[in-house]
C-alpha cells in the first residue's frame, strides 16, 4: 500500500506541475501570437470581470467539488472574441478570484488557471478545425457541427481535468459521482442556454 500511495502522490504532484507549466506556456504563446488582448482591451476586460464575478461564489457539491458558471464568458468568448482576449481575461480572472477572494494558495490559483487555459485552448483548437472543415459557416444550421463540437469538447475537457485528481485518489463515493454528474450536466446546459442568448 505504501508504494501505491507514494506513486499516487508523485502522479498528483506531476499533474499539478503539468497543469501550471503547460497551461501558462500555452497562454503565453497565445498572447504572443495575437496582441488583440492589448490592442482591443474591452473584450479582455469583459471576460475578466465576468469570469471573476461568476467564479467568486462557487456552489459546493461536496467537500472536494464545486460548480461555477465562469464557463459562460468562456463559451461566449470562443464565438465572439479573439482567443487571446479570452485567454488573458480567463487566466487573470481565475487566478485573481482564487487567490484574493477565495483565499486559496497561490499554487492552487496557478493550477486552476493553467487547467482552464488547457481546456479552453484545446477546445477552441478542435472547434476551429471542425468549423473550417465545415466551410467556415456563419451562425445557422451549417454551424451546428462546430457548435456541438465546441459544447462537447469544452465540457468534457474542463470537467475531466478538474475531476482527474479526485478520481485518482478515489475521494468520491458512487452516489456522490452521480449527484455531481447530474448537477454538472444541468449547470452546463444552463451555461449553453445563457451563452446562446448572449451571442
Amino acid at each position: 500500500d505504501l508504494p501505491l500511495m507514494f506513486d499516487t502522490a508523485r502522479v498528483l504532484r506531476l499533474y499539478a506541475r503539468v497543469l501550471v507549466w503547460l497551461g501558462l506556456s500555452l497562454a503565453a504563446l497565445a498572447l504572443l501570437a495575437d496582441f488583440r488582448w492589448i490592442e482591443q482591451p474591452i473584450p479582455t476586460l469583459l471576460v475578466l470581470v465576468s469570469v471573476a464575478a461568476l467564479r467568486a461564489s462557487p456552489v459546493r457539491l461536496s467537500k472536494y467539488s464545486y460548480l461555477t458558471q465562469h464557463g459562460l464568458p468562456v463559451v461566449v468568448g470562443m464565438l465572439v472574441a479573439a482567443p487571446s482576449q479570452v485567454v488573458a481575461g480567463m487566466a487573470a480572472g481565475v487566478y485573481l478570484v482564487d487567490t484574493l477572494w477565495l483565499r486559496k494558495p497561490m499554487g492552487a490559483g496557478l493550477v486552476n488557471a493553467g487547467r482552464e487555459n488547457i481546456a479552453f485552448l484545446a477546445s477552441f483548437g478542435i472547434f476551429s478545425l471542425v468549423w473550417r472543415l465545415s466551410g467556415s459557416p456563419g451562425l445557422g444550421l451549417d454551424f451546428l457541427p462546430a457548435a456541438f463540437t465546441l459544447a462537447g469538447t469544452y465540457f468534457f475537457l474542463s470537467r475531466a481535468l478538474f475531476y482527474f485528481t479526485l478520481l485518482l485518489r478515489d475521494k468520491l463515493e458512487s452516489e456522490e459521482r452521480l449527484l455531481i454528474l447530474r448537477y454538472e450536466v444541468v449547470a452546463y446546459l444552463l451555461t449553453l442556454g445563457a451563452a446562446a442568448i448572449v451571442v
